[in-house]
């Protein structure tokens, strides 16, 4: 499986400490090395680091390539400009797509902190083996513990089943940050999860889905692709 791992935010939210020229991913949080090297850390001691990629825009790759200076530059999957989280996922599986079409990929933040990492990989882990059997598509969440405002809410349907203490449901809906009032009652309700930014899918089965439900976001990715098969970086950027 490959690991994407979301660096190209500015960190806004935690200003003043976070800014556009030092996002919050790079300098340490908690711990003493920086967010974005405790994520890379916790996957590469599973999956090895040649599966891990970066996600990232040209003005943050120096940071990038400081704290790993060693690392594979076809590793660094960057932004021709700015588009935000939906459009970088679909650059990224664009990339991923020549080849391994058909690979599990999973998105992660850069940013998070990490109590119970062993739980956190086995989600990974049965993930990948759900995407391979069934051939679905899955949104990690996390149980909420207080009505939120600032986080996206997934709304969990019928049960899959339990795998080693991971429970997997299907999935029934999702609202982006709710008003307080909103986020209350969905506290209450017990059936709703904090989106916490990570996806899995393969690069084939989320392209194919950004054709049928987006296919305004999914018509220049195909474009992209297609430049990328014939080695025409410098058109991308036109796109």
């Amino acid at each position: 499986m490959n690991i994407v791992i979301l660096a190209g935010g500015v960190g806004k939210r935690l200003w003043p400490l976070g800014r556009k020229n030092n996002p919050k991913q790079f300098f340490p949080v908690v711990g003493k090395k920086p967010l974005v090297k405790e994520t890379f850390d916790r996957f590469a001691k599973t999956y090895g680091a040649e599966k891990i990629f970066f996600s990232t825009t040209a003005d943050l790759l120096p940071y990038l390539k400081k704290i790993f200076p060693k690392f594979p530059a076809s590793q660094f999957i960057v932004e021709p400009s700015r588009r935000d989280t939906g459009p970088a996922m679909g650059f990224a599986a664009a990339k991923l797509f020549l080849p391994s079409p058909d690979e599990p990929m999973v998105f992660v933040p850069s940013d998070h902190f990490i109590a119970d990492v062993k739980k956190y990989l086995a989600c990974f882990i049965i993930g990948e083996k759900l995407i391979k059997e069934t051939g679905k598509m899955l949104d990690i969440g996390v149980v909420a513990t207080f009505p939120s405002t600032v986080l996206g809410y997934t709304k969990i349907g019928k049960k899959y089943g339990n795998f080693g203490g991971v429970e997997v449901y299907n999935f029934a809906g999702h609202t982006e940050k709710p008003n307080y009032e909103t986020a209350n009652k969905y506290l209450a309700d017990g059936n709703y999860l904090w989106h916490g930014n990570y996806y899995m899918w393969t690069p084939r089965l989320f392209l194919n889905a950004l054709k049928k439900y987006a296919p305004d976001v999914h018509a220049p990715l195909e474009k992209i692709k297609n430049l990328l098969a014939g080695k025409k970086q410098k058109e991308i950027i036109k796109i």
